[in-house]
């Protein structure tokens, strides 16, 4: 069985658009599916919502927690041997089959702990393989930089994904009782300084779109201390903080570059 786990939280409006496009497909694949929803204690208005929609199994916080918790709480609920895991501001626009061309992956390769279904621009090397059955998918390397990236340069983020429930349980939960943007680093530092699972991401053409945006809640993703402080400077917020960005990502990647080849 696999498990269609969506993430929420005050965004029904949302959710309702991103699970209905995913459920139709779901249904035509024949998979055996559970869908489980786990909300971050959003307003009445909002959970009358959710609980009305097509879930199996809906988890209702009466206290916001984060998203680490918020997922953790949905993760320990699952029941299928593979995690399909969505926030609720995806949209599915893929075909059905390309939802088990990811579980074929899965399973047919014992490296891959984790298929991710948007496309990944990374600069850490990467490698394609393909199933017995023609699936084309890329393989990333584990950079094992120790240190915090952007969100774009490491395979794994909180995009959809599906991942196997041994992958789940050897990298432990999500990081709780801090901001959104802390929470996902320290999944993908740890994912990306382990020796056991590998992430690979899918080849098929756009499988979703995102429609949230606007309505995010990652305050984090947006602007850091330090941007803070310098849109406090005269010119410095137009200046000097998309030059220290650049000559970051430029370090970063001269970083990757290095560690790509010199470690095994």
């Amino acid at each position: 069985m696999i498990s269609f786990l969506f993430i929420t939280y005050n965004r029904s409006d949302l959710l309702i658009k991103a699970f209905t496009a995913l459920r139709e497909a779901v249904l035509k694949t024949g998979l055996s599916a559970e869908f489980v929803v786990s909300d971050d204690a959003s307003g009445p208005e909002h959970q009358s919502i959710i609980n009305n929609l097509g879930f199996e199994t809906h988890l209702m916080a009466t206290v916001n927690s984060g998203l680490g918790a918020n997922q953790n709480r949905g993760l320990a609920r699952c029941k299928g041997e593979l995690i399909f895991q969505i926030q609720d501001d995806f949209i599915f626009v893929g075909q059905p089959s390309d939802l088990t061309d990811a579980i074929q992956i899965l399973q047919s390769d014992p490296e891959i702990g984790i298929v991710q279904l948007t496309d990944v621009r990374s600069d850490i090397p990467s490698e394609r393989r393909a199933t017995q059955g023609g699936v084309a998918y890329d393989v990333f390397r584990n950079d094992r930089l120790p240190w915090d990236r952007d969100c774009g340069l490491r395979p794994y983020s909180d995009c959809p994904h599906v991942k196997s429930v041994h992958f789940v349980e050897e990298m432990g939960p999500y990081r709780e009782g801090v901001a959104m943007t802390l929470t996902e680093h320290d999944f993908k530092r740890r994912v990306a300084n382990q020796g056991r699972w590998r992430v690979a991401q899918m080849c098929s053409q756009k499988l979703f779109i995102h429609i949230g945006a606007e309505h995010s809640f990652n305050p984090g993703g947006k602007r850091n201390k330090l941007v803070a402080l310098l849109h406090k400077i005269p010119y410095a917020g137009k200046w000097i903080e998309p030059a220290l960005r650049k000559a970051w990502r430029k370090t970063e990647h001269l970083a990757a570059t290095l560690a790509s080849r010199l470690l095994p």
